[in-house]
């Protein structure tokens, strides 16, 4: 946000991600997801949905609101890095994936550089999912 005399924000909100990976079982493919955090603290709780499409299908999952899924700044002023880890509900799926339920834990980082207001930036993200899904047939 800009302030009332045109300062820059002293909070930064993400509000989407989205990327492009190779994945073990979904072979190349994105992500993208889209929620909030109340960008009150320096780490605050996560929440929203996502999904990881590639080879046809996708994965559709909704990330568990709790402290356990929560993103963290390293610094409390831009530029700064910053670390999401949580658990996430897989809520369907279509493809090979159709008929799918589970749990993925995920971890990742990211670095944002300004504060501006509406701004958009384009920065590595890597992050690691890991858990059981299983598909009824």
């Amino acid at each position: 946000m800009i302030g009332p005399t045109g300062q820059a924000a002293t909070t930064v909100k993400v509000t989407s991600l989205r990327g492009r990976g190779t994945g073990t079982y979904v072979g190349a493919g994105a992500i993208s997801a889209t929620g909030s955090a109340a960008a009150s603290n320096q780490c605050d709780e996560l929440s929203g949905l996502g999904n990881i499409t590639g080879a046809g299908s996708k994965l559709i999952f909704k990330v568990v609101t709790s402290a356990s899924s929560q993103g963290c700044a390293a610094g409390t002023s831009t530029p700064t890095s910053v670390s999401v880890k949580g658990v996430a509900k897989v809520t369907g799926g279509s493809g090979k994936y159709k008929g799918v339920s589970g749990t993925l834990s995920f971890k990742g980082s990211f670095n944002v550089t300004s504060n501006t207001a509406g701004s958009s930036e384009s920065d590595a993200f890597n992050a690691t999912l890991t858990g059981t899904l299983t598909i009824k047939s």
